[in-house]
């Protein structure tokens, strides 16, 4: 259908049935409904508006409709519109910016969030969800890929996440039940019940009342020298840089307070618990500390390298001051290059399920523009290549050393060119 305007009012309902193709909605100053789609049907009901359409749809409606969408089979684009969001299921990626709260089914890829007032409320997303500068609660049942929180001023409340979480500047309780990659927190201004298969890695001190940490992996906390605390924690292999008012060490375990410990945090690792002060340089090198140096890059011969390396510095020591002291630098060397590999083990294998996320989002976003095709060439639509064996191969490069997790994204991304 040709663009065409309806008269609705400032707040109408407006509910899509089904999309075929990608929807975007913007809000305006007008009380009418401007829509322009290919095969839109639209019929007009005492409270607004109701649409199909077997295409792409662009509606741009009064700043405080209310949004239903059913079925939405591409990508779905929502900006300036705070009457609230109710979306069933979306087979694209998903952004918000400046609307109000939103209720969310499934999302089968991506969601990005910017500037939203009102809570966001969402059962699945199967790809990646970055939320930012919200006003309002969070909670999402399943995320499959990675999360990252900047600027809540609420609650975060998450049950499982298949990949990392990150949470900055979170003004209300953090809560999340499980996670198979690692967590990272800066700035919580509530309560935090954190529980990860990966590691965590906690900046900053904590409001007072108790607060719990739990990692497969391990668990590095860099707390505030003056920053009252009551310390508990379970591990096997425990490293402390802080200083205690009072202290209690026992079998795989450590009880400490700092001042009045109105903040009690408990931390139980199968890994290494390692307890740091927050600023271990000059200020004035800003967040140069908290960077995580990627040795994913050095490739399957890392270790390796490292080990004929210090073989020769071994060989050097002997030389120059007998057998006795090499021998002992030798072990001290070789315990920190067991470290070093470990860890680089453990950054090539997060690089790879960061990899195949890739691919799989590369294969969402392949399926998706052959449908596109399909929709508006149905004719003549141009099969798509099956690339499946040159992502594969592409992933066993990365998993060899051969190139970087970055290099190998570009790949993929030039298949599905």
């Amino acid at each position: 259908m040709k663009p065409k305007l309806f008269e609705t009012g400032k707040m109408p309902t407006i509910k899509i049935t089904s999309c075929a193709g990608d929807l975007v909605i913007r809000g305006w100053g007008d009380p009418n409904v401007l829509v322009v789609g290919d095969e839109a049907e639209v019929q007009e009901t005492e409270a607004g508006i109701t649409i199909a359409t077997q295409g792409d749809l662009v509606l741009t409606v009064p700043k405080m409709s209310e949004i239903t969408a059913v079925s939405t089979n591409g990508d779905l684009v929502v900006q300036h519109v705070t009457g609230g969001l109710h979306l069933q299921e979306v087979n694209g990626d998903v952004v918000l910016k400046h609307t109000g709260g939103a209720k969310i089914g499934t999302i089968n890829s991506d969601i990005a969030v910017r500037n939203i007032e009102g809570s966001l409320a969402i059962e699945t997303i199967k790809g990646d969800a970055s939320i930012s500068h919200l006003v309002g609660d969070v909670a999402i049942d399943s995320v499959n890929g990675d999360v990252a929180i900047n600027h809540l001023n609420g609650a975060a409340s998450f049950n499982a996440v298949s990949g990392d979480v990150s949470y900055r500047y979170v003004s209300g309780d953090v809560s999340l039940k499980s996670a198979r990659g690692d967590v990272s927190l800066r700035n919580i201004g509530g309560m935090a019940t954190i529980s990860s298969n990966g590691d965590i890695r906690l900046h900053g001190g904590l409001t007072a009342g108790e607060h719990n940490f739990t990692a497969n992996g391990d668990i590095v906390m860099r707390w505030p020298a003056d920053a009252g605390l009551d310390l508990h924690v379970v591990s096997s292999d425990i490293s402390n840089r802080l200083t205690f008012d009072k202290e209690l060490s026992g079998e795989n375990e450590l009880t400490a307070r700092i001042g009045d410990g109105d903040a009690i945090v408990r931390l139980t690792a199968n890994g290494r618990v390692s307890l740091k002060e927050n600023e271990i340089v000059n200020k004035k090198w800003g967040d140069f500390a908290t960077y995580d140096f990627d040795f994913a890059g050095f490739g399957s011969q890392f270790g390796e390298q490292m080990s004929q390396r210090f073989a020769d510095f071994a060989t050097e020591m002997e030389s120059a001051f007998g057998p006795a002291f090499a021998d002992d630098i030798a072990e001290k060397v070789a315990r920190k290059a067991e470290k070093a590999v470990a860890h680089v083990e453990k950054a090539m294998e997060k690089a790879m399920r960061r990899t195949e996320r890739e691919v799989s989002r590369q294969q969402r976003r392949e399926e998706r523009q052959q449908r596109k095709a399909t929709r508006r060439a149905p004719r003549a639509a141009t099969p798509v290549q099956d690339n499946s064996a040159e992502q594969i191969k592409i992933l066993k490069m990365v998993e060899n050393g051969t190139i970087t997790p970055a290099e190998a994204s570009k790949l993929l991304e030039a298949l599905g060119n």
